[in-house]
């Protein structure tokens, strides 16, 4: 299930991510890339400024900063880390440097992973309507499926499909297979969430948002994501294309792997 409300082709578009960190105003504004996604090896240097602002209600709920680059005759929208196209919520609980928020535990509430965590300790979200409230049932549902998509335990994913994201997350692929054939046996909703927070547990550490974006985009939930190195000042291309991912340099080891953030005793499957 794409993370997305637009096309299809959305998931073949290409979008940069970069930091956002606050002016002398306070207001969030961007880390400017150097070159726009749609630069090619022609040698034509990219030229860049400022477009416009692009009010949000959901996702991260302030202005994002729209490019358009001269060059290419193109604009696109500068996404802040943690944050994918009409994303309602962000890929992982991260700070501006992308890295996990750790306060002793990591919480990914307020992620796509919520519902699946909830469904894991049998927390069902509301089914019945009541004004105010986020926490549909139907939400929680595909909340579920999308974050099931995003780490390989899809239904309708291929074994070949499966081996590429657990490449891409740095976890075993004998992990999601165990998680899938769990699933199989009991397609319950709070089975589906266990398996979820099985692979985040085992996924969890250095650099997992930068692994979640590449498995994500292998899934077909969004575009190929580029990263904009406010360091050495270059765009990154963290994957290429959904048939192959810019394979990691090192793998986390046991003591970067937080616990998730506990929900107290687990209830009766529902």
């Amino acid at each position: 299930m794409p993370y997305t409300e637009s096309s299809q082709a959305a998931s073949d578009r290409p979008f940069i991510v970069t930091r956002y960190d606050p002016d002398i105003g306070g207001a969030l504004t961007p880390k400017m890339p150097s070159s726009c996604i749609f630069a090619t090896s022609d040698g034509k240097a990219c030229r860049l400024a400022v477009d416009h602002l692009r009010k949000r209600k959901t996702g991260p709920c302030f202005p994002l900063t729209v490019v358009r680059c001269a060059e290419h005759g193109h604009a696109f929208t500068l996404y802040p880390r943690g944050h994918v196209p009409w994303g309602r919520r962000a890929v992982a609980p991260v700070d501006p440097d992308g890295e996990l928020i750790r306060n002793g535990e990591v919480s990914w509430q307020g992620t796509l992973f919520e519902g699946a965590l909830d469904a894991a300790h049998g927390m069902a979200w509301v089914r019945q309507a009541q004004w105010g409230s986020e926490a549909w049932w139907s939400s929680q549902g595909r909340l579920v499926e999308v974050a099931l998509d995003v780490l390989g335990l899809g239904e309708e994913q291929s074994s070949g499909l499966r081996h590429k994201v657990a490449e891409a997350l740095w976890v075993d692929t004998l992990v999601l297979l165990e998680q899938v054939r769990s699933i199989a046996n009991d397609p319950g909703y709070r089975s589906r969430g266990l398996a979820v927070e099985a692979v985040l547990r085992q996924a969890e550490g250095a650099d997992i948002l930068r692994r979640l974006l590449v498995s994500g985009h292998l899934a077909g939930c969004w575009g190929p994501p580029l990263w904009w190195d406010t360091d050495r000042k270059v765009l990154r291309h963290l994957a290429f294309s959904r048939s192959g991912t810019d394979p990691p340099k090192a793998k986390a080891t046991a003591a970067e792997r937080p616990t998730i953030s506990g929900r107290g005793p687990l209830p009766q499957n529902g």
